[in-house]
């Protein structure tokens, strides 16, 4: 393998990367951050073929599955299976424990939030003897939910299971919480809650090393467009477990480049765009699209056209298009804010005025917009497929919050309201549209400025 560059990189937030077992990985991989690659990839191509008068879900096909591999299922004539051309590797990582600042995600609070109540009854109960059963019905509840999170993460449960905390909690739930013993009662819920942050919540330094499967002096089309799409999801998105929610977010601390990419100027600057002025977002977006076309241009004569223009892309798509003075890719940002989870709680919790959520919800039942699933004890939206992701994407970086919000089609044709009657509705272009206003207006309305288009 050859070479192409090294992009040293360090979590801004808690990042949970890895295999089947997310809770309890202990350092990212490269196949991972790939992964989350080839989705900012389908969409910068979707984006192009969109623009352009291309086959949009053909297009991003063939160029994501020639760059990292598999077989184009929206193509109905090239069924080839590709490899990858690229190679993901992470290298000198370092694991420390998280910024406790992190821990203030709503998220987070809600997978410790039953063991946090446990820990407060408990302290009460060590002055008021009085309290001693609510410290106990909450402690034990809180280890029942600790148990059944480690039944579906065996690696965690390994780790778990064999702390001198959890065997003692364990034993006290045989018996009577007293004032004698609620002083270990207590330190045991202390040390568990710390031991469960570190498992659950790990800061990374690390090197992410990209490689050409290729032994060329050149990289092709395909190579190119990886490396870019690379860049913008690191600048742009986030990885692992909640990360449409803040959670996973990168930062690029310096790039190495190899001698291959000297003669690609224009993704030199691209570099240099996002090394020097990382929060210049239009410009990064603009250079990247700017090399996207070149290269592009010059696989067309593979692509197909597109004989009906679509309104919606049937895909999430970077475009600087607007459909009815609606972006149908935009991202926003604010900045100087004190607590960012604070505001991202505030942005998507129904119960918060003002909220996303709230907006969507008591304008039309849209609250779906948000992602599905979304429901709860029989209440709640409910469609034919089973998921679909949230089109808003939130990025946390010190004090500033960025959003991109992506406006697309691949959406189920109708949810089913379900609370104290029953409605179905239809979701078409119309819908959609009236969902994006809302957000973007709402957006508008809590101080967050357009970045893009």
């Amino acid at each position: 393998m050859k070479e192409i560059m090294k992009i040293k990189l360090s979590t801004i937030t808690p990042c949970s990367l890895g295999s089947y077992d997310t809770y309890a990985d202990i350092f990212p991989r490269g196949t991972s951050i790939r992964g989350v690659t080839r989705w900012w990839q389908r969409a910068l191509v979707g984006g192009w073929a969109y623009e352009n008068g291309y086959k949009i879900l053909e297009t991003a096909d063939i160029v994501t599955t020639r760059t990292f591999g598999g077989v184009p299922r929206a193509s109905v004539e090239e069924k080839k299976a590709h490899s990858s051309l690229l190679d993901f590797k992470i290298q000198s990582y370092e694991v420390s424990d998280s910024n406790i600042r992190m821990l203030r995600h709503y998220r987070i609070n809600l997978i410790l939030m039953k063991l946090n109540s446990a820990l407060r009854a408990a302290k009460q109960a060590t002055d008021n003897p009085r309290r001693l059963g609510r410290a106990a019905s909450r402690t034990w509840s809180a280890l029942e939910e600790i148990e059944n999170l480690c039944d579906e993460y065996y690696r965690l449960k390994k780790q778990i299971c064999q702390l001198n905390s959890f065997q003692t909690l364990s034993r006290l739930r045989g018996g009577q919480i007293t004032q004698n013993n609620i002083n270990t009662l207590y330190s045991a819920l202390v040390e568990l809650r710390n031991t469960m942050i570190g498992l659950l919540v790990k800061d990374y330094k690390f090197e992410l090393l990209i490689s050409s499967k290729r032994l060329e002096k050149n990289l092709s089309p395909p190579e190119t467009i990886g490396i870019i799409s690379t860049l913008v999801a690191i600048r742009l998105g986030c990885f692992g477990k909640i990360s449409r929610r803040g959670l996973g977010c990168l930062k690029i601390e310096g790039i190495e480049t190899e001698p291959i990419l000297d003669k690609h100027p224009e993704l030199q600057n691209l570099i240099k765009t996002i090394t020097s002025t990382p929060h210049n977002i239009k410009t990064i977006i603009n250079q990247a699209r700017t090399i996207l076309n070149k290269e592009l241009v010059a696989m067309k004569h593979k692509l197909k056209k597109e004989s009906i223009k679509q309104n919606i892309p049937p895909i999430p798509v970077i475009t600087n298009a607007t459909i009815q003075n609606t972006p149908v890719f935009s991202v926003w940002h604010k900045n100087n804010i004190s607590d960012p989870f604070q505001e991202i709680e505030s942005l998507f919790l129904v119960t918060k005025p003002s909220s996303i959520s709230q907006q969507l919800k008591f304008r039309g039942k849209l609250a779906w917009y948000l992602g599905l699933p979304r429901a709860m004890r029989g209440t709640g939206y409910k469609a034919p497929s089973e998921r679909r992701s949230s089109p808003i994407h939130v990025r946390v970086e010190d004090n500033e919050i960025i959003i991109s919000h992506f406006l697309s089609q691949d959406w189920p044709p109708y949810v089913d309201w379900h609370g104290k009657y029953k409605k179905r509705i239809e979701i078409d272009e119309k819908t959609l549209i009236k969902a994006a206003k809302i957000v973007n207006n709402t957006l508008s309305t809590r101080g967050f400025g357009r970045l893009y288009p």
